[in-house]
């Protein structure tokens, strides 16, 4: 376990001394672009945990973090990481954690590889450029009859679509923030069989459909936002029968 979260690049010249590394958080070292003694390290190889969060790197995804095949937490926010999310990210089936959010230039449609990733419980991707349909995306994650997925924040991006049928089949997800994007429609009735859901928030976008009255089944629910929208219909009590 190495943090050296703060530390600026003077810790560059001793990074080589380190063996098997299974958790490194560069967190706000004012990193401008990666070393290439970090890129290169067979040591990275057991790595379980990377931060490089909060550096100014200005770069795509690099390509070698695919082949840290162990990889359980990934976290790369605020780091102005530019272009589109690399489908390489299905060779981390370990990954349980993957924070790419406030990028602000990542862009292009989200990879629907993400939904296949068996383990992955937290996804973060907010505050970012990502556009492109987001049923294909949530389809995969319904199609992957494992997924963990309980935390997934898409909020702050440029996705349109509409809301499927298949997103009822994420039933252990407890966060799901779609705010601040521009999906329209309904919300499908299958958003009864989220029974774990705690937070749900579709406010800020452009959906102009119909509310479901399956939201009522919706026991564990206790933070709702659906303002900022143009639903149709009507509310009725079974909207809100165990919120």
């Amino acid at each position: 376990y190495v943090n050296l979260s703060g530390a600026g690049e003077t810790w560059l010249q001793d990074f080589s001394r380190v063996k098997v590394l299974k958790e490194l958080r560069l967190f706000n070292c004012e990193l401008k672009n990666l070393p290439p003694s970090l890129s290169s390290s067979a040591d990275l190889k057991l790595l379980e945990v990377l931060d490089l969060s909060e550096n100014s790197l200005n770069s795509p995804i690099p390509n070698w973090l695919f082949g840290l095949t162990n990889l359980r937490k990934l976290f790369l926010r605020w780091d102005f990481l530019q272009g589109s999310i690399p489908t390489g990210f299905k060779n981390l089936r370990l990954l349980e954690t993957l924070d790419l959010s406030n990028n602000l230039e990542l862009q292009g449609e989200i990879p629907s590889v993400l939904g296949d990733l068996p383990r992955l419980e937290f996804l973060d991707l907010s505050a970012n450029e990502l556009n492109g349909q987001i049923n294909g995306f949530l389809d995969a994650f319904s199609r992957n009859k494992g997924n963990s997925l309980v935390f997934l924040d898409l909020s702050s991006n440029k996705l349109a679509g509409t809301l499927p049928e298949s997103l009822g089949a994420l039933r252990n997800l407890q966060i799901l923030d779609l705010s601040s994007n521009s999906l329209t429609g309904s919300v499908p009735s299958s958003i009864g069989n989220m029974a774990s859901l705690k937070k749900l928030d579709l406010s800020y976008n452009a959906m102009n459909g119909t509310i479901a009255e399956s939201l009522g089944q919706l026991a564990e629910l206790v933070d709702l936002n659906l303002m900022a929208n143009t639903w149709g219909g009507v509310l009725q009590k079974s909207h809100f029968v165990n919120l």
